[in-house]
């Protein structure tokens, strides 16, 4: 089960509507924008819980402390270079180790997340995460009924190809 996130009824017991809320620590932008619909959401939508999950935290854990470690030493050094891969990326036919990565080695994990919680709602505020959802969606359906609005929040200052 993902880190930080408690547990809902089993299968079959009354409990409240669930929303999931993913986000990418990567800037801050997507967590605070993840924590202010969150907030706006449990606020207009009295008697849900919600669940705040760093997408990242799908990758093996020695890569996602890389890409953090990257990205936040080149903003402070060489911030240049986080422009040009995010040109880079920022393509039709961007490679899809780059685009893919978390939906690669995380679907089966966040499945698992699907199952426990059975959220009606869930929200990302990085495209990676709703593609994530989605993923973990079909794998789920294969088995059982996995039904839930998967919605993206473009929370980044700047359009990127793959969102």
């Amino acid at each position: 089960m993902a880190r930080g996130l408690s547990t809902q009824p089993a299968p079959g017991e009354a409990g409240p509507p669930c929303a999931l809320f993913l986000y990418s620590p990567v800037g801050g932008d997507h967590f605070h924008a993840s924590c202010a619909l969150s907030d706006a959401w449990l606020k207009t939508n009295q008697g849900w819980s919600s669940e705040k999950i760093d997408f990242l935290q799908f990758l093996p854990r020695w890569e996602r402390e890389l890409w953090l470690r990257l990205y936040y030493l080149s903003l402070q050094y060489w911030p240049s270079l986080w422009r040009r891969y995010r040109q880079w990326t920022n393509r039709r036919d961007e490679p899809r180790l780059t685009r893919e990565r978390v939906v690669d080695t995380g679907t089966e994990a966040f499945a698992e997340i699907l199952r426990t919680t059975r959220p009606k709602l869930i929200v990302s505020t990085i495209g990676g995460a709703a593609a994530l959802a989605g993923e973990a969606r079909a794998q789920l359906a294969k088995s059982q009924d996995c039904s839930f609005l998967n919605v993206l929040v473009v929370s980044g200052f700047r359009a990127h190809h793959h969102w």
